[in-house]
Parts: structure tokens; sequence; C-alpha cells
């Protein structure tokens, strides 16, 4: 029962909860599939047979300001009939040190706070955050949203010099998207390619005091009305 809802609060869908060390600042919950064989992607078979057994730290969340960690077993399999050697697939696991629920909910914060303030909390660099948060823009697409909505455009710095660009739904409070840099041109892409009906949505821009960003979105969108977002007067 204990263990049950501690799966609910870590959202370790799909993963059995073994148990969890409590420290200052961690939580590690030690996990594993709950599948007793895997599919050889070789052959197709199933089989059982466990050639090597691993285990791996990986961020999952932050919950009360603790990161939390998975403890995770990973078994390798031996495919007896090819003869195959592979490792279990676990949903949400892959090569990173982090699992995607870690760089999901670390990219949704970015909406309204900087890079650094959001890779402080989750213990991780600018870096990999923008880069986390630009593959799963890439992989997702610009989400525009289906109602009206004020644009926010706003460039964050995160290591000094290097800048990407959010775009974000003001109101909703929503991450619409993330380009890669801080370019003029970049920007002018993006407003080109948005659909005429998302257009017809926007009904100003929320931007800093980049003039660039100005430039173009008197271009693209030149009957919106345009805010300077306040944080950026002096």
């Amino acid at each position: 029962m204990y263990n049950s809802m501690l799966q609910k609060l870590f959202r370790l869908d799909g993963l059995l909860l073994d148990h969890c060390e409590y420290s200052e600042n961690r939580i590690d919950a030690s996990v594993r599939s709950p599948r007793t064989g895997a599919r050889c992607p070789r052959c197709g078979r199933t089989t059982q047979s466990v050639h090597r057994i691993a285990h791996r730290s990986l961020k999952h969340m932050v919950h009360d300001d603790m990161i939390v960690f998975l403890k995770l077993t990973v078994r390798n399999f031996l495919c007896r009939p090819c003869g195959y050697v592979f490792r279990e697939s676990i949903p949400g696991v892959g090569r990173k040190r982090t699992t995607a629920h870690f760089r999901q909910a670390a990219v949704k914060k970015i909406t309204d706070r900087s890079f650094a303030a959001v890779a402080r909390e989750h213990g991780m660099s600018a870096q990999s955050l923008v880069a986390s948060a630009t593959a799963l823009s890439r992989q997702a697409g610009l989400q525009w949203p289906t109602k009206p909505f004020c644009l926010g455009i706003d460039g964050h710095s995160f290591s000094g010099y290097d800048m990407a660009t959010t775009l974000t739904d003001v109101a909703g409070h929503r991450l619409i998207g993330i380009l890669p840099d801080y370019r003029q041109d970049t920007l002018a892409y993006c407003m080109e390619d948005i659909p005429k009906v998302s257009k017809k949505f926007i009904t100003a821009v929320c931007i800093d005091m980049h003039e660039g960003s100005r430039a173009v979105i008197e271009k693209q969108l030149p009957h919106t009305p345009i805010v300077v977002d306040k944080f950026h007067v002096a």
C-alpha cells in the first residue's frame, strides 16, 4: 500500500518500487521493470534468460525541493535461439542520465522563469536544459493555442553569450516552443510558418527590448499590438 502511494507520487508508471532512501537533499528510489522476460529485437522470440544485471542512477523529478533519483536495475537478456544479447527497454529511459519525465517537467517551468533558475532547481547545467528543451520542441513541434492568446517572445542567455528564444502563451502560462538561438532570421522563419488560423488567434505580442524581434513582428504581424515586457524596462 505504502509503495503504491509512492509509485503514484513519484510518477513511477510501469516500474516496481523496491524501497526508498531519504537524505538531506535527495531521495533515492530503487526501481526495476515488473516484466520477467523481454522480446528479442533480432528474431522476435521472448526470452527470460538474464545475461547480465546493471545499475543506473537517473534524475527523475523534483519533490519538496529534493531531487528524486531512480536507482534503476537494468537487465541484459540472452536470446538462446539466435544468440543475441540485448538490454531490456524501459519506457522513458534512454542513454541520458535523466528520465523523459525529468526533462519534460523541467522544460514546462521555463514558461515564466529563466533557464538558469530552472537548471539550478533541477541540479543540471543550463546548456543541458536548453538541449533538452530544443529536442522536445523539435519532436513535438510548436504547440500553437487554438483560442485567442498573447504571444510572448523572450531571449534567454544560458552561458554568458549563447542564447535561445522561448515562445509562450503569456496569460495561459504555457510553453509553445523553443527556438535554438536568438537570431532575427530564425524568428522570422518561425513567424512565416505559423498556420494562418493560429495567426488569427494572436491578440498581442509581448517582447523584450530586442529591436530584431520588434522588426520581425511588425513585418509578419503588422496589425498586432506589441507590448514590451515590464521586466526588461529599466
